[in-house]
């Protein structure tokens, strides 16, 4: 599998200097990507052995880095761009482009719960001072966080397998 991931040169530079600082000129850097939510992702990033490859990893070498991704981050960074900011007092880091993250949902299962969400259960949800949200659907299974009211209710369990599912 080949992966369009655009590496600025600010960030090259600084994951080149990460390397050299920790000494591992010859690891790898792996970078992860997971959904949480239609329009959100988190991302990961690590200085990873030599042999942290696994054989359906998708390798991208960048200048004097190589690059590793499973297959499930490859898929959802195809098209993304990672650069390096600095904002001064306010802070610097890696800052992921992502045009996955303005799509939504692919799935259209995915979409229709979404959908089932917005409609249907978060307005009563909503009622009670809490909120529910689809991080992910995968392989016929979604997944979900509580939040708001929810958190530390003693009826979420109940409100999950008798008002979502």
């Amino acid at each position: 599998m080949t992966l369009n991931f655009e590496v600025t040169d600010a960030a090259l530079a600084q994951l080149e200097k990460a390397l050299e600082l920790e000494e591992r000129t010859d690891h790898l850097i792996r970078i992860g990507a997971m959904r949480m939510g239609a329009r959100r992702l988190r991302y990961a990033m690590d200085i990873v052995p030599p042999d942290d490859r696994r054989d359906d990893d998708v390798i991208l070498e960048v200048g004097t880095v190589t690059l590793v991704f499973d297959p499930e981050s490859a898929r959802l960074l195809e098209g993304a761009r990672v650069d390096f900011v600095d904002r001064g007092l306010a802070g610097s880091g890696f800052k992921f482009d992502n045009p996955l993250e303005e799509k939504g949902w692919e799935d259209p299962v995915a979409q229709r719960l979404q959908d089932l969400l917005d409609q249907e259960i978060n307005p009563q949800i909503a009622a009670h001072g809490g909120i529910i949200e689809l991080l992910d659907y995968k392989d016929g299974r979604a997944f979900v966080r509580m939040g708001g009211g929810c958190q530390g209710c003693g009826m979420a369990p109940a409100t999950l397998r008798e008002g979502v599912e």
